[in-house]
């Protein structure tokens, strides 16, 4: 679960970053891109949560294996 939100947020913090470095023009990717993140996040973590709660293992998709 951390190497999740360790993933989420650094997707999270490219998007900022790409809309400051184009000077919010990119707010018109980088919203809808947000939105889409943030759903991603929430869909998952209930998915894990649901899982955890019947007793069975769970792996995040597309997570990095940053923490052992």
């Amino acid at each position: 679960a951390l190497n999740f939100n360790i993933t989420v947020l650094i997707a999270a913090a490219g998007l900022v970053l790409f809309s400051i470095v184009t000077v919010g023009i990119g707010l018109l990717l980088a919203v809808p891109l947000g939105f889409a993140l943030f759903f991603y996040w929430l869909i998952f973590t209930i998915i894990a949560a649901v899982n955890a709660n019947n007793g069975v293992r769970y792996r995040y998709p597309m997570t990095l294996r940053l923490v052992s």
